[in-house]
């Protein structure tokens, strides 16, 4: 397990005002605030006077009372109502800062104002404004397709093929002045005809000049030098200087060791749509790299989750028929759910549980990102634990980052972590924009050096480009790759923006993809996992608060006493009589008020909320009178912190491929030409025997026909045999297709075959390379001959393999791998396959015992044709090999192999694989020591 270190500078978050403070005092600046926050209520508070306040309605002087409650209490920032601020951790005992009292507040063109900018193409090209490829182009058959932004949402739209908008988009993949782009074009389109197809590629978003919206990078309205109007709304950012002091690193010294434990205890949910999308990519193209937005096109390729809609739909179709069904994200856990019931009936629901009392037998660890965030508060001695996870830290300072030069700095050091932990893959961030009323929060400056924007303008050096992107499924994960760079991609997004609310296929793939083989959430509430219960207990690690105490009440308690007054003192008398804290805090996620138990004024705050919602959860908070932040005038706030915990161990490992969707389509040959791909459906228990009696007389009759031929095994949409044969001659094919039909006629009509279907022939250039796949078929070849002839003996499976014992032995002997590459070949395909089926110490245990039993076995006795059929199979595994880059040798045998082993078991063969890999590398070990032992 990786090593977590706390990073010793640490972002803080404090209200507008001290806790001290009192709403009478601050009635014209909170008014202030709220103008900004909230208009319509301004509009009936801008005359309202400090008398007037005390004989308003009930409701405005509620709203008020709840504004100001946020503004000493809620750390979340808004607007002005809270600001933040960089400080350091220390060994100091005393622990606290002093800042300043007020705030500096950045003021930024709101986010929504630009969609009241207009573009006129033509004036645009006239002042020289650079032009940038919409790159989510891509050319099917006589049409090009790509991304656009409708009325409502994003949809996929299509225009005739022309070569000439080809060439200008491909000069454009990086943004170019209009000047350079009319002298690259000049031998191709004079300058007017150049400018009728830019006005026309403009107006359909197929083209993005500079004078369009970028989310990251230079701030978008004074790049194109339009100034900020006081007058018009505004997105503030507040700053609190540091004057004084530093936190006391003793505090939070135990958040690595919590968030270790956590690793193993909190199960990561699962991305359905990620799954899906894997298992349907694999059978569509098994190890094929595919570009991209081709992977993504719901008719060539496969789309991604449920939203490959019909364009023509009206939104509210597409909304009704998205949500639909379940979540994207599935809610597994790991036998943690059942740990918390039966310690919650074991100890009750007071009180407080330790942490490690629900550790259990859970050991697993998982990996956790290179940085990530523990977002807390500081009470006394306690930390209250808010947040522990994400997959970047910088997800939760982007948008402070983009006014703040000290956080966009600290922002600089946590992506230079995460890139020298993984120096041969490219993290970049994407560039998303939809919701003009949320989008200010994703206003960030370059954080990462590589960014890739979707329908947004690009001020980076090195913009990345969807047409430069491939897809593959490797090691079950979704590989993104640069043709360009040749390295793995990997999103990085320096937002906390909620991808979930995104309508856009393409960024919820990358999104899901962020996060792929990350332990991401560290955090829990019992109250998500048993829901329902009166009453919570407080969760524990040493001095952090993990799951604070919680207690539900019902507007049931309201029934009895009439009238206001009468109502906040029944409901405050059952507050104090039961709840055993005096602070708590309601509401949900960061929109939480922090009210007093003996506060009439908050208990008539609290009435208002149960009225409306019927039941809530109040949950346990306290004050601390000697807080961690004071002011210059000694004031106390407030405060939530922001730390980063990393590691410096590679989370991502870097994938090499050449491979392109390109190439494996020019290998796939339809029926009728000189191949034959024969799908026989069956049970596995009866395909042995059609096997050796059906296919391997059919193969006898017609052997001087055939060129070549070879069977696998396979599940995928049914259990099946593939039989694929290369004939010397394609007018044969016609009559041998009618021969196998009439062989098998008799399975056919009692049942035992299913069905049988012609299929398209795809080579798998994709995995084995254009250059050797010929040698592969001849491999496979040998190996159909050897295990068709096998087959007649029934081996037991011990035998089998020791066989498969034998072919290691061979290869390693050989030399066509050089010192411990084998070996470690062996290692880490065993690895796999057990994390794969999950094996637990008691499995270990079988398989060491079963290999105990394989020793004790004698290679099994074959005839002289099996023994010759034997020798040659392994001579065509070395043969194979020995014609495959030196570095493209482990994973060729490994898909050899892979393929032996199929052939060879008719049923669990992905099992049988992890006991002959085990077998092998037990063996492997063996060998090693009893020669160390014969040397000393």
């Amino acid at each position: 397990m990786a090593k977590l270190i706390l990073h010793p500078t640490l972002i803080y978050r404090v209200p507008r005002f001290s806790y001290i403070e009192k709403i009478d005092n601050n009635l014209e600046e909170l008014k202030s605030m709220i103008k900004d926050s909230s208009p319509d209520l301004y509009t009936m508070i801008e005359n309202l006077t400090l008398e007037d306040f005390q004989d308003a309605d009930r409701k405005i002087q509620l709203s008020l009372r709840k504004y100001f409650n946020r503004a000493i209490f809620r750390s979340t920032p808004f607007g002005s109502f809270a600001s933040v601020g960089t400080a350091r951790m220390e060994n100091d005992p005393v622990g606290r800062i002093k800042i300043t009292k007020q705030q500096k507040v950045h003021s930024f063109t709101d986010w929504a104002v630009k969609s009241a900018i207009e573009y006129d193409p033509a004036k645009l090209l006239n002042a020289n404004v650079k032009l940038f490829a919409n790159t989510s182009y891509y050319v099917v058959q006589n049409e090009i397709r790509y991304l656009q932004m409708g009325e409502d949402n994003f949809e996929m739209t299509a225009i005739d093929f022309d070569p000439i908008i080809i060439d200008i988009l491909k000069c454009l993949i990086e943004p170019k002045p209009y000047d350079i782009l009319v002298k690259e074009m000049d031998s191709i389109l004079q300058q007017d005809e150049l400018n009728d197809y830019l006005y026309d590629l403009i107006s359909i978003q197929l083209i993005i000049t500079s004078q369009q919206p970028n989310i990251i990078g230079l701030d978008f309205f004074n790049r194109i030098g339009r100034q900020f109007i006081k007058e018009e709304k505004a997105y503030l950012i507040a700053e609190r200087t540091t004057l004084t002091g530093c936190f006391n690193k003793e505090h939070f010294k135990q958040l690595p060791a919590l968030a270790d434990i956590l690793s193993c205890l909190v199960h990561q949910d699962t991305e359905i749509e990620l799954e899906q999308f894997k298992q349907k990519f694999f059978q569509r193209f098994e190890q094929a790299e595919v570009p991209i937005m081709m992977a993504l096109d719901p008719e060539i390729g496969i789309g991604y989750g449920e939203m490959n809609s019909d364009v023509h739909s009206s939104p509210l179709i597409h909304k009704l028929a998205t949500q639909v069904g379940t979540s994207s994200r599935s809610k597994s856990d790991n036998g943690f759910k059942d740990i918390i019931g039966n310690t919650l009936l074991e100890k009750g629901l007071d009180g407080i549980i330790q942490l490690e009392e629900l550790m259990g037998d859970i050991k697993e660890t998982k990996l956790l990102p290179n940085t990530l965030n523990a977002v807390c508060s500081l009470k006394g001695n306690q930390v209250y634990l808010d947040y522990l996870g994400g997959v970047t830290a910088t997800s939760l300072f982007g948008r402070f980052a983009f006014a703040i030069p000290t956080i966009k700095k600290f922002c600089n050091e946590i992506v230079s972590i995460e890139t020298n932990a993984n120096p041969d893959v490219i993290f970049f961030d994407i560039g998303y924009t939809k919701e003009d009323d949320v989008d200010n929060i994703n206003r960030r400056p370059s954080i990462y050096n590589f960014q890739l924007n979707l329908l947004n303008y690009d001020t980076s050096e090195m913009p990345l480009s969807l047409t430069d992107i491939y897809i593959s499924i490797q090691r079950n994960e979704v590989i993104l790759r640069s043709a360009t760079y040749n390295k793995r991609l990997v999103p990085r997004v320096a937002s906390a923006y909620n991808y979930q609310r995104s309508d856009l296929p393409l960024f919820r793939f990358l999104m899901a993809i962020e996060s792929q083989s990350l332990q991401s959430n560290l955090l829990f509430r019992p109250s998500t996992l048993m829901p329902g219960l009166p009453r919570y207990p407080r969760i524990q690690f040493r001095n952090i608060i993990v799951s604070p105490a919680s207690f539900r009440i019902s507007a049931e308690l309201l029934k009895g006493p009439n009238g206001l007054l009468n109502k906040v003192t029944h409901l405050q008398k059952h507050l104090i009589d039961h709840l055993p804290f005096d602070f708590y805090k309601v509401g949900k996620g960061d929109q939480k008020l922090c009210l007093h138990t003996k506060s009439k004024t908050d208990t008539e705050i609290l009435l208002s909320l149960l009225e409306k919602s019927g039941i809530l959860y109040l949950e346990e908070t306290t004050m601390d009178a000697d807080s961690c932040i004071r002011d210059e005038n000694g004031a106390p706030y407030e405060c939530q912190l922001i730390l980063t915990l990393y590691h410096q161990e590679k989370v991502v490992l870097p994938v090499i491929s050449n491979n392109s969707h390109g190439k494996e389509i020019r290998n796939w040959i339809p029926p009728g030409q000189n191949w034959l791909y024969f799908e026989l459906y069956c049970s596995p228990i009866r395909s042995d025997i059609i096997l050796t009696e059906k296919i391997g007389k059919y193969l006898s009759v017609y052997n001087s026909r055939i060129k070549k031929w070879f069977f696998i095994r396979y599940l995928e949409g049914g259990d099946h045999i593939r039989l694929r044969i290369e004939l010397y001659d394609a007018n044969d094919a016609r009559e041998m297709t009618g021969m196998l039909s009439g062989l098998l006629q008799e399975e056919l009509s009692c049942g035992t075959i299913s069905d049988i279907k012609l299929c398209t022939y795809k080579k798998e250039v994709h995995r084995y390379s254009s250059a050797l796949i010929t040698e592969v078929e001849n491999h496979f070849q040998q190996d159909s001959i050897y295990i068709l002839h096998m087959l007649q003996f029934m081996l037991p499976d011990l035998a089998k393999y020791k066989l498969c014992m034998d072919i290691f032995d061979t290869i390693q002997s050989s030399q066509v791998f050089k010192d411990e590459s084998f070996k470690n070949t062996l290692a880490k395909v065993s690895q796999s396959l057990n994390i794969e089926h999950k094996i637990q110490p008691d499995g270990f245990k079988e398989i060491n015992k079963q290999y105990k039993g394989l020793l004790m076995q004698t290679f099994p006795s074959l005839s002289e044709g099996a023994n010759t059929l034997h020798a040659v199979l392994k001579d065509s595994f070395i043969s194979t090999l020995e014609k495959c880059p030196v570095f493209r040798r482990p994973e060729m045998f490994a898909n050899l192999f892979h393929m032996h082993i199929n052939r060879l078991f008719r049923q669990h063969q992905r099992t049988h694989e992890l006991l002959i890999y085990n077998f092998g590398l037990m063996d492997f070990n063996r060998k090693f020591h009893q020669g160390k032992a014969k040397a000393n």
